[in-house]
Protein backbone atom coordinates (compact mmCIF):
# COMPACT_ATOMS: atom_id res chain seq x y z
CA UNK A 1 0.00 0.00 0.00
CA UNK A 2 1.12 3.25 -0.66
CA UNK A 3 2.29 5.87 1.80
CA UNK A 4 -0.59 8.16 0.74
CA UNK A 5 -3.04 5.48 1.08
CA UNK A 6 -1.31 4.91 4.56
CA UNK A 7 -2.04 8.09 5.92
CA UNK A 8 -5.98 8.38 4.34
CA UNK A 9 -6.51 5.24 6.05
CA UNK A 10 -4.85 6.34 9.21
CA UNK A 11 -6.87 9.78 9.64
CA UNK A 12 -10.54 7.37 8.44
CA UNK A 13 -9.59 5.16 11.29
CA UNK A 14 -8.82 7.72 14.12
CA UNK A 15 -11.72 9.84 12.82
CA UNK A 16 -14.13 6.41 13.14
CA UNK A 17 -12.69 5.96 16.85
CA UNK A 18 -13.13 9.25 17.75
CA UNK A 19 -17.06 9.81 16.61
CA UNK A 20 -18.35 6.29 17.85
CA UNK A 21 -20.73 6.37 20.83
CA UNK A 22 -18.99 5.99 23.99
CA UNK A 23 -18.51 8.95 26.17
CA UNK A 24 -16.62 12.15 25.65
CA UNK A 25 -13.66 13.70 27.76
CA UNK A 26 -10.72 12.66 28.99
CA UNK A 27 -11.77 8.78 29.21
CA UNK A 28 -13.11 8.78 26.05
CA UNK A 29 -9.89 10.41 24.84
CA UNK A 30 -7.51 7.90 26.42
CA UNK A 31 -9.71 4.96 25.09
CA UNK A 32 -8.89 6.48 21.69
CA UNK A 33 -5.12 6.97 21.91
CA UNK A 34 -5.16 2.83 22.92
CA UNK A 35 -7.17 1.79 20.65
CA UNK A 36 -4.54 3.53 17.87
CA UNK A 37 -1.95 2.28 19.42
CA UNK A 38 -2.87 -0.96 19.53
CA UNK A 39 -3.62 -1.02 15.94
CA UNK A 40 -0.12 0.14 15.34
CA UNK A 41 1.23 -2.44 17.40
CA UNK A 42 -0.70 -5.27 14.86
CA UNK A 43 0.39 -3.09 11.71
CA UNK A 44 4.06 -2.47 12.86
CA UNK A 45 4.40 -6.42 14.33
CA UNK A 46 2.63 -7.52 10.80
CA UNK A 47 4.35 -5.29 8.92
CA UNK A 48 8.07 -5.99 10.14
CA UNK A 49 7.15 -9.84 9.46
CA UNK A 50 6.31 -9.11 5.99
CA UNK A 51 9.41 -6.79 5.71
CA UNK A 52 12.26 -8.78 7.29
CA UNK A 53 11.07 -12.55 5.62
CA UNK A 54 14.54 -14.19 5.31
CA UNK A 55 16.48 -11.61 6.93
CA UNK A 56 16.13 -12.76 10.44
CA UNK A 57 20.01 -13.48 11.09
CA UNK A 58 20.61 -10.05 9.60
CA UNK A 59 18.30 -8.18 11.80
CA UNK A 60 19.82 -9.52 15.30
CA UNK A 61 20.96 -7.21 17.95
CA UNK A 62 19.41 -4.18 18.74
CA UNK A 63 20.94 -1.29 17.25
CA UNK A 64 20.64 -3.08 14.01
CA UNK A 65 16.43 -3.65 15.34
CA UNK A 66 15.75 0.16 15.54
CA UNK A 67 17.31 0.83 12.37
CA UNK A 68 15.22 -1.12 10.48
CA UNK A 69 12.50 0.61 12.22
CA UNK A 70 13.65 3.58 11.26
CA UNK A 71 14.29 3.30 7.98
CA UNK A 72 12.56 0.20 6.67
CA UNK A 73 8.96 0.21 8.68
CA UNK A 74 9.47 4.38 8.66
CA UNK A 75 9.20 3.90 4.78
CA UNK A 76 6.35 1.15 4.79
CA UNK A 77 4.33 3.40 6.93
CA UNK A 78 4.86 7.04 5.68
CA UNK A 79 7.35 7.09 2.61
CA UNK A 80 10.04 8.16 3.86
CA UNK A 81 12.70 7.43 6.62
CA UNK A 82 12.86 8.95 10.13
CA UNK A 83 14.86 11.97 9.91
CA UNK A 84 17.17 11.31 13.07
CA UNK A 85 18.19 8.71 15.38
CA UNK A 86 20.03 9.18 18.32
CA UNK A 87 21.47 6.75 20.92
CA UNK A 88 21.65 7.50 24.49
CA UNK A 89 24.33 7.35 25.99
CA UNK A 90 24.82 4.39 28.55
CA UNK A 91 21.60 2.86 28.13
CA UNK A 92 19.77 0.75 26.01
CA UNK A 93 17.78 4.27 25.07
CA UNK A 94 17.28 5.63 21.42
CA UNK A 95 15.78 9.53 20.28
CA UNK A 96 14.21 8.48 16.86
CA UNK A 97 13.13 12.20 15.15
CA UNK A 98 10.87 12.75 12.41
CA UNK A 99 11.17 16.66 11.59
CA UNK A 100 8.06 16.98 9.25
CA UNK A 101 5.97 13.51 10.23
CA UNK A 102 3.82 13.24 7.19
CA UNK A 103 0.57 12.54 8.97
CA UNK A 104 0.73 16.20 10.90
CA UNK A 105 1.48 17.58 7.27
CA UNK A 106 -2.43 18.06 6.25
CA UNK A 107 -4.16 18.71 9.68
CA UNK A 108 -6.25 21.93 10.52
CA UNK A 109 -8.05 22.54 13.36
CA UNK A 110 -11.30 25.06 13.34
CA UNK A 111 -10.64 28.31 15.01
CA UNK A 112 -9.78 28.59 18.17
CA UNK A 113 -8.72 25.27 18.19
CA UNK A 114 -4.84 24.32 19.36
CA UNK A 115 -3.94 21.93 16.01
CA UNK A 116 -1.69 19.73 18.35
CA UNK A 117 -4.48 18.87 20.30
CA UNK A 118 -5.82 16.54 16.69
CA UNK A 119 -2.10 15.63 16.02
CA UNK A 120 -2.08 13.38 18.88
CA UNK A 121 -3.75 10.61 18.00
CA UNK A 122 -1.28 9.88 14.50
CA UNK A 123 1.60 9.79 16.71
CA UNK A 124 -0.02 7.24 18.89
CA UNK A 125 -0.33 4.59 16.20
CA UNK A 126 3.16 4.99 15.10
CA UNK A 127 4.40 5.01 18.80
CA UNK A 128 2.79 1.80 18.49
CA UNK A 129 3.51 0.67 15.53
CA UNK A 130 7.27 0.92 16.85
CA UNK A 131 6.83 -1.10 19.24
CA UNK A 132 5.19 -4.00 17.09
CA UNK A 133 7.56 -3.93 14.76
CA UNK A 134 10.56 -3.93 17.91
CA UNK A 135 8.65 -7.05 19.62
CA UNK A 136 8.95 -8.67 15.98
CA UNK A 137 12.37 -8.48 16.15
CA UNK A 138 12.70 -9.70 19.36
CA UNK A 139 12.68 -6.49 21.81
CA UNK A 140 10.87 -5.68 24.45
CA UNK A 141 10.25 -1.54 24.23
CA UNK A 142 8.82 1.27 25.93
CA UNK A 143 7.54 3.86 23.93
CA UNK A 144 6.79 7.42 24.47
CA UNK A 145 6.00 10.06 22.01
CA UNK A 146 6.32 13.97 22.07
CA UNK A 147 4.55 16.11 19.44
CA UNK A 148 4.01 19.35 21.03
CA UNK A 149 7.38 20.79 21.94
CA UNK A 150 8.82 20.79 18.00
CA UNK A 151 5.41 20.76 16.38
CA UNK A 152 5.24 18.99 13.31
CA UNK A 153 7.95 17.38 14.23
CA UNK A 154 7.58 14.11 16.42
CA UNK A 155 10.17 12.65 18.63
CA UNK A 156 9.83 9.30 20.04
CA UNK A 157 11.44 7.92 23.09
CA UNK A 158 12.43 4.50 22.86
CA UNK A 159 13.89 1.93 26.06
CA UNK A 160 14.66 -1.56 24.82
CA UNK A 161 15.13 -4.29 26.66
CA UNK A 162 16.50 -7.66 25.39
CA UNK A 163 14.53 -9.68 28.20
CA UNK A 164 11.29 -9.84 26.07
Amino acid sequence: MSAVATELLLHEFADYLIKRPGGKGLAARQRVLADLERAGYRAGRQLTERLSLGKTELLAGEETAIKFACVTLWKALHGKQASRLSKVKAASAYIITDSSFPPFECLAAPEGVDVRDRAGKYAFFSKGALKGCLAALGLDAIVDVDWTASFPAVTFHVALSSEG
